[in-house]
């Protein structure tokens, strides 16, 4: 297990071994455990003196406080490695290839402990089987499909090789999100209110202690994380995080997911399974 300072605030999940903390401007570490799971917590004494120093306690049941799994699908056959290996796959249905089915019954198994409530997943076969594989081991619950959680339609860009010239296109999207794809699709405009429009609805409807199950695309992922990042204001999503919503959205690998938590009527990233490595690569 390796910790690192981070400079930033964020809300602590922590499994049985450690316990959150409440949102304050306290220093924080990144604990990165050997699994891949990341967390975020606060230690009892001064960073410096042990990498390891205990966490503060805080009296809070993390169980009853509603909370969303946004899980990325399995690897597909498109998924080869990044820049110049990568297709792009937007709304092309690519189904999981033998490693994805591996990851999705292993995500499966790593979320058979989860009280889950609900599992949506995104139509496409790739995130459709994933979400079978979770809500599987949950007697009683099935995968609802929702359309609109399908990645970015990128027109005749889908099925390309991700070479630089097709990413530095699908960045110039991003910047000019009322412009369509070639050949068709969907503006980056479109594709953002499509995504938040199904997560605003889930953030406003859930009750403590829902665990819902998004599964879902890498793009979709990055773009809800900077949609709550904004306040839920698209405006200022196109505004001031375009640039962010330009660089690869990798933020966790294939059979990954990042869990938000609302705790004191405010949602936040406070987990991350699998977190990706940065790299140039597209997906989605």
């Amino acid at each position: 297990m390796t910790v690192e300072r981070v400079g930033e605030t964020i809300l602590s999940f922590l499994d049985d071994r450690f316990e959150p903390v409440p949102p304050d401007r306290a220093t924080l570490v990144k604990v990165v455990r050997p699994d891949g799971t990341v967390v975020f917590a606060r230690p009892r004494q001064p960073l410096g003196k042990s990498d390891d120093a205990p966490l503060a306690p805080h009296p809070d049941d993390p169980g009853q406080a509603a909370q969303i799994l946004l899980v990325r699908h399995g690897k597909t056959a498109y998924n080869l490695g990044g820049v110049g290996h990568d297709r792009i796959r937007g709304h092309t249905d690519v189904p999981l290839d033998p490693e994805g089915w591996r990851e999705a019954h292993a995500l499966g198994i790593r979320l058979q402990g989860e009280p889950l409530t609900a599992v949506l997943t995104s139509d496409l076969s790739r995130a459709a089987d994933t979400a079978d594989a979770i809500a599987a081991q949950h007697p009683g619950l099935q995968a609802r499909r929702v359309p609109d959680l399908r990645s970015w339609n990128l027109g005749d860009l889908e099925g390309r090789l991700a070479s630089g010239a097709v990413v530095r296109r699908i960045e110039a999207l991003v910047h000019h999100p009322d412009e369509t794809p070639p050949g068709g699709g969907e503006t980056f405009r479109a594709f953002a209110a499509r995504v938040a429009g199904v997560l605003d609805g889930l953030t406003n409807e859930a009750d403590p202690g829902d665990r819902i199950a998004v599964v879902t695309h890498a793009r979709d992922i990055q773009l809800l994380e900077k949609w709550l990042e904004a306040g839920g204001d698209l405006d200022r999503l196109h505004g001031d995080f375009a640039e962010a919503l330009a660089t690869e959205p990798d933020t966790v690998r294939p059979g990954g997911f990042v869990r938000l938590m609302k705790i004191d009527g405010r949602w936040a990233v406070v987990e991350r399974h699998l977190e990706a490595e940065r790299s140039t690569a597209r997906s989605s």
